[in-house]
């Protein structure tokens, strides 16, 4: 997941279990793919407010 996914899922979410989250989302933009958890906690880890 890149930065622009990361921020429209993060902006996008509605208050759901991270998986439901994860799934809506990528049925949202019509994409047939999906990741775990872990790698979303990942990339969000990630990120870096001072940049």
């Amino acid at each position: 997941m890149g930065f622009q996914k990361l921020m429209k899922y993060i902006l996008n979410k509605k208050g759901l279990s991270t998986n439901m989250e994860i799934n809506n989302f990528y049925n949202d933009i019509k994409e047939d793919e999906n990741i775990s958890n872990q790698s979303l906690l990942d990339q969000r880890l990630k990120l870096d407010y001072k940049n």
